[in-house]
């Protein structure tokens, strides 16, 4: 107990987001940022900034982020702890906040299946989990859908996405992913979950591997949009 106490006192807990110590009582983020963090509230709205990334180009029900996303701010201490740190706690915790939104929206009504956008098996190995596949967990459990953490495989391991145009975003992802539990998916309304949205160009490719699989609908859902 008194080693315990200790511990805490040399190397206190911290907020993910702030970085500030957390107090008793509080657990991966402080109180002042659950409640101050930019959400987008986007899951209210079937016309938002997110929806519109896809329009004319591939037919989704809905579209939503929990958070804006800009650079050197708290979010991104969030996405890169989610990334490079390995917060799985934080990541289904994220889930839980954005499910328990959208389970509340007529916009995501009926949604059955949840899946995460997938790390290629390589990127897995050295990363050690897949930030998204929490997520999806955290969503699953707050709207009563499955959660189907291997839905889709990445099937090439492509280069990385950043300074790409979203011309190059897209014949990088172009016919990589494929539905690996066609019989989960068949029918069902499918929400296709990811970390950051930017282009959506990677979200769009694996809209469409659920779609040829046989979904009657495909959502989405990200932690954070950037704006580009």
């Amino acid at each position: 107990m008194i080693a315990g106490s200790l511990m805490s006192l040399l190397f206190p807990e911290v907020c993910c987001a702030c970085h500030s110590a957390l107090a008793d009582g509080e657990k991966l983020l402080c109180v002042e940022c659950r409640v101050n963090l930019p959400r987008t509230n986007f899951h209210q709205f079937q016309d938002n900034p997110v929806s519109r990334l896809f329009i004319g180009r591939i037919p989704i029900d809905a579209a939503t982020s929990l958070f804006y996303f800009r650079k050197q701010s708290k979010v991104q201490n969030l996405v890169h702890g989610l990334k490079y740190k390995s917060q799985k706690d934080l990541s289904v915790q994220l889930g839980l906040m954005l499910g328990m939104d959208i389970h509340q929206s007529e916009n995501f009504k009926d949604t059955q299946v949840v899946i995460p956008v997938p790390l290629h098996k390589a990127k897995l190995k050295s990363r050690g989990y897949n930030q998204s596949e929490g997520f999806a967990a955290g969503i699953a459990a707050a709207t009563n859908a499955l959660s189907l953490p291997y839905g889709i495989e990445r099937q090439v391991n492509t280069s990385t996405q950043t300074r790409k145009s979203r011309l190059e975003r897209w014949t990088n992802v172009k016919d990589v992913f494929a539905v690996s539990e066609p019989l989960e998916v068949y029918k069902k309304n499918v929400l296709i979950v990811d970390d950051v949205v930017t282009t959506g160009a990677t979200l769009e490719a694996c809209c469409q591997a659920a779609l040829d699989a046989g979904a009657e609908s495909v959502r989405i859902a990200t932690i954070a949009y950037a704006e580009i």
